[in-house]
């Protein structure tokens, strides 16, 4: 055990004849490093779980989107229907012909048109679920990049663990070539052998 040297002041403990065992430090240092480094590692898990969240709500997301755009094709389709029969109803009021060139033409271009209108439908659906799902590939990179920071943090706290050891035990060992009041020892017995001659 030895005795914190180079502070003289008389409220310290040092002052009061406390005795430190660097043993301690260092084995606290090292306790700390390890703490770290399981907070490194349960913080890295607990992002790559948020992360690995996120990408599963993203991934729902992205199923809804295509539902909800085939519903609306769906609806257009229906409507589409509607208006056809609507067009041949009125046709056959008029004393027209469903079998008319003209009628024909009519729903021709009105079937043509609802065709591209559930076809965007979809389209634009399935382009905003594939940014979903693109969004998610990003969150499950995430999550792996999160856990991989987590174990390098702790990699780098374990490894720096040494050398915390070292400086803690270290700086609680008097120096041999240091008196404990800071002054140069060689230059203390230089001194003292001059005043001798």
């Amino acid at each position: 055990m030895h005795a914190l040297a180079g502070y003289d002041a008389p409220y310290s403990l040092a002052g009061r004849g406390a005795v430190f065992d660097p043993g301690i430090f260092a084995a606290l240092s090292v306790a700390g490093s390890l703490v770290s480094a399981g907070g490194s590692i349960l913080s890295g898990n607990a992002q790559a779980e948020n992360a690995k969240f996120q990408a599963q709500q993203l991934n729902m997301k992205a199923t809804e989107e295509r539902a909800a755009a085939s519903r609306e094709a769906a609806d257009q389709a229906r409507k589409q229907t509607l208006v056809t029969s609507r067009q041949q109803a009125l046709a056959a009021a008029g004393g027209g012909s469903a079998t008319d060139p003209s009628i024909l033409d009519l729903m021709g271009d009105t079937a043509a048109q609802g065709y591209v209108q559930r076809g965007t439908t979809v389209g634009l659906g399935e382009n905003r679920a594939r940014g979903y799902e693109d969004a998610a590939a990003v969150q499950r990179l995430n999550a792996r990049n999160a856990r991989m920071a987590g174990f390098i943090d702790a990699g780098s706290s374990l490894l720096s663990a040494p050398m915390a050891a070292y400086k803690a035990y270290g700086s609680a060992i008097p120096s041999a070539s240091k008196s404990p009041y800071g002054e140069d020892e060689l230059t203390m017995r230089d001194a003292r052998r001059r005043r001798s001659l």
